[in-house]
């Protein structure tokens, strides 16, 4: 997160611009967060050559038959198909947490993707003419530097979604499917009432239950796991105990120290600093972050359980957005967010896709009602409730 930080705080010095405007210079430097991973260029590529297995997708039938029907093909189309269900299918979808699904829970979103790329219902994103227009801002005894800098910030780009989705969202996946095989086994004994209830075990649990079908930590388990399921019904506070300030002046610290703590000071803002400006039931405000309008159906999506609900051309409006959101951003027209910066994964994506985005509105699924016509202004920040 480094090098964007550091590119934030010296272009906001030497430009005046808002860090959103800055971060445009970044668009199109991250393919894997919209979802350009070899996999999948290699399973689109084989559908593109073989009509008979493209013909798949177009069936109206139940997403998981045709996610089974793609795995079980002998052709390259097969081989493919099956490479990038490894790949994306066992990622848990929202989080870190193994109560969430991972991708093959939820074929719809697999399938409305692939469906949604080989029909090219995807934006582009813009070309690196905002790095320009950023640029021409910088005074020119800094332009070498803001050169540099820039050449870093978009080597590194792509690390932050490569880490997560290749290490982080992969673990957690895996990790509940082996909890959902205990929970099948110990759903048998009579021990729990379902597999679900075995993401609330420890490990230490497992093997207790596994091999000694203890009925006392069964009982403990299934409280744990109910106990969790209410409590993430509850508005959390945004922070425990007094509001944080940011760090005392460091005039003091030599200059590179100063140098990091800047580029950490911007580079927190740009992720989870919120916009500021008030909003009303007919105009919601946040922070624009990618340029564009777009007019079309809000779907207020709360989790992964609602993902089936989107289709093709639908504005996401949700509370914040992950890496493993990636698999249904190609159905989306246009993102908006409750929390999250010009640095935020929603921000990211929708430079990435080429889509309007507006990030940090605080209160946007509160205000938009599921179904409404909205229209989505990434360059001023507003979404606009149409009918």
């Amino acid at each position: 997160m480094f090098p964007a930080g550091d590119l934030i705080a010296h272009a906001v010095e030497w430009t005046g611009l808002a860090p959103q405007k800055i971060l445009d210079a970044l668009a199109q430097s991250s393919p894997v967060s919209a979802g350009r991973e070899p996999a999948r260029e290699a399973l689109l590529g084989a559908l593109r050559v073989n009509p008979d297995a493209s013909r798949e997708l177009e069936l109206a039938r139940d997403p998981r038959e045709v996610l089974e029907s793609l795995a079980r093909r002998t052709d390259d189309a097969g081989v493919a198909a099956r490479a990038y269900f490894d790949t994306v299918g066992y990622r848990s979808l929202s989080g870190y947490d193994v109560t969430e699904p991972y991708g093959l829970e939820v074929p719809f979103v697999l399938v409305e993707g692939l469906r949604a790329l080989l029909a090219g219902r995807t934006g582009a994103a813009p070309s690196s003419a905002s790095a320009t227009a950023v640029r021409d801002r910088v005074p020119d005894a800094h332009r070498n530097a803001f050169d540099a800098l820039i050449e870093e910030a978009r080597a590194a780009s792509s690390i932050r979604d490569e880490r997560v989705l290749f290490n982080d969202y992969w673990s957690a996946g895996v990790a509940r499917c082996a909890l959902l095989e205990v929970g099948r086994r110990l759903t048998e004994r009579g021990l729990i009432p379902s597999r679900e209830h075995a993401t609330a075990c420890v490990v230490e649990e497992v093997a207790a239950l596994l091999d000694r079908s203890d009925r006392q930590i069964a009982a403990a388990v299934v409280q744990r796991f109910d106990e969790r399921q209410e409590a993430m019904g509850r508005n959390m506070p945004a922070h425990l105990g007094p509001s944080p300030s940011p760090p005392p002046p460091v005039a003091w610290m030599p200059a590179s120290l100063r140098r990091v703590q800047a580029a950490t000071a911007a580079v927190m803002a740009a992720i989870f600093q919120d916009g500021t400006a008030p909003s009303d039931p007919k105009l919601v405000r946040g922070i624009g972050v990618s340029p564009g309008a777009y007019a079309g159906s809000a779907r207020v999506v709360r989790g992964p359980h609602d993902f089936h609900r989107l289709r093709p051309g639908d504005v996401l409006v949700t509370r914040t957005t992950s890496p493993t959101f990636n698999v249904v951003l190609p159905l989306l027209g246009a993102i908006v967010t409750d929390r999250g910066g010009a640095l935020s994964h929603a921000a990211i994506v929708s430079r990435e896709f080429g889509i309007p985005g507006v990030v940090g509105c605080r209160e946007a699924t509160s205000l938009i009602p599921d179904g409404a016509r909205v229209r989505v202004d990434g360059g001023s920040g507003v979404c606009e409730l149409l009918a």
